[in-house]
């Protein structure tokens, strides 16, 4: 293990998964571990990253992660409980021309939809796109932060996807409104909707939310 994290740039596939709160002794040297080998390595042959730190708190700030250098050959990228601020990953979102599968959980990473939308709009060869949080991930923060419906109301362009084949979307409502009608891509697309609003809160499936959509 310490020798597979003293040579990151041989990596091409790298799957991260801490989910815990309550560790070991053991547990805690390896988290910690984990985060240096996040923060200090440059990977540039990664071709698939998934991390998931849902429910481990990231302690303390970390200024990159996976060095601070757009992996060239990244290719499929998954991301739950990574926030920015805490673990600096915006270099990993550039990776525009040769990303094929994007798939976000919980965890904050743009600042607003406009900025979101216009990541996207760079992934023309995107062919899996995933965001997604169920219905008891909803209290946790999403990779697009909340916005009004007067955001919905932007300047009518497309966000072309031409090579997509599969968008699963598993959010809020008004978010999978928006993205409906931002994203443009093949008919043939596989699409699979899941609204995961309180089914009792009030105005969710607005009239004007419908009609966008």
């Amino acid at each position: 293990f310490k020798r597979a994290l003293s040579e990151p740039h041989r990596i091409r596939d790298l799957f991260i998964e801490m989910t815990t709160y309550h560790y070991t002794d053991i547990g805690r040297w390896l988290a910690h571990k984990v985060f240096v080998f996040l923060e200090s390595g440059d990977a540039p042959l990664l071709e698939t990253l998934d991390v998931d730190l849902q429910f481990h708190e990231v302690y303390p700030y970390h200024p990159s992660f996976l060095g601070q250098e757009t992996p060239l050959n990244l290719r499929r990228l998954s991301l739950c409980g990574v926030y920015q601020g805490e673990l600096t990953c915006d270099h990993l979102l550039l990776a525009p021309y040769k990303l094929t599968s994007l798939d976000l959980g919980s965890g904050r990473l743009w600042d607003s939809v406009h900025e979101a939308l216009r990541c996207l709009s760079l992934m023309h060869n995107l062919e899996d796109l995933a965001i997604r949080r169920d219905r008891d991930d909803m209290p946790l923060p999403g990779a697009i932060p909340p916005f009004s419906m007067s955001d919905l109301i932007m300047d009518p362009r497309s966000i072309s996807l031409p090579k997509l084949k599969k968008l699963y979307l598993y959010e809020s409502f008004t978010l999978i409104v928006c993205l409906m009608r931002y994203l443009a891509f093949a008919p043939s697309a596989s699409i699979i909707l899941y609204a995961a609003d309180d089914e009792e809160a009030p105005g969710i499936l607005s009239p004007d939310l419908l009609e966008i959509l």
